[in-house]
């Protein structure tokens, strides 16, 4: 007789991978905060997150216990949204994830968070002054070998007929484009690979007669990659 030897293995159990949920759920830790006229809104990944998770960001001038008054504001991948306000009306906001055409609750649930931004309108010059926007400009070039800086533009305030003159005391390697007015580009050519041209550049603003006087200062470089 013939005698047969069974080997009796153990059981196997092989997990099968979770499947990507559908829906998320709500994002975690939702702050917001106020300096000045800038809102800060933040919030933490929900703990269900599908692949392509976004989140919105709705605000209501009232409270958002009155559904028809939202309106979305941001929509994105970010956690973060800066808000700027030149008024100070209050509002309120809530956030929610959205994933695959489905969506998580609304974060708070409820009438969400009131903000009131504390805005304050710069102050207007009583007397006669001129200012220059940017103070300093930087230029990279990569295959070229000039390049035209952003503009720099005088504000004139309180003023009736000012005059401008643009110029440069130490050094030609830039050129002025609009020396006579109150806002110009600067141009840089003829460089080499790795060469850099830099220059201090003054706009004499002189008004009213020439009983108002200003010397404006505005810093331009520009770099050519090796």
């Amino acid at each position: 007789m013939r005698r047969v030897l069974e080997t009796i293995l153990p059981e196997s159990f092989s997990a099968i991978p979770p499947t990507n949920p559908t829906a998320p759920s709500a994002p975690l830790n939702f702050n917001v905060s106020v300096i000045d006229a800038l809102v800060t809104a933040t919030w933490v990944e929900p703990l269900t997150r599908p692949y392509g998770t976004e989140y919105e960001l709705w605000s209501a001038p009232f409270s958002l216990s009155h559904p028809d008054s939202k309106s979305l504001i941001f929509s994105g991948n970010d956690t973060s949204k800066l808000l700027a306000f030149s008024v100070n009306s209050p509002f309120w906001l809530q956030v929610r994830a959205r994933a695959n055409s489905w969506y998580s609750a609304y974060v708070p649930s409820t009438y969400g968070v009131a903000v009131v931004p504390n805005y304050m309108a710069p102050s207007v010059p009583t007397g006669w002054s001129a200012t220059v926007a940017p103070l300093g400009m930087f230029k990279s070039l990569t295959t070229s070998a000039g390049a035209v800086s952003d503009a720099a533009a005088v504000t004139v305030h309180n003023g009736t007929t000012p005059v401008f003159s643009w110029h440069n005391p130490g050094s030609a390697d830039i050129a002025i484009s609009f020396p006579g007015s109150a806002s110009t580009t600067f141009v840089a050519s003829g460089m080499s690979p790795g060469n850099s041209r830099a220059g201090t550049f003054w706009c004499r603003v002189s008004d009213n007669g020439g009983a108002d006087v200003a010397s404006l200062q505005v810093s331009v470089n520009f770099f050519r990659e090796p």
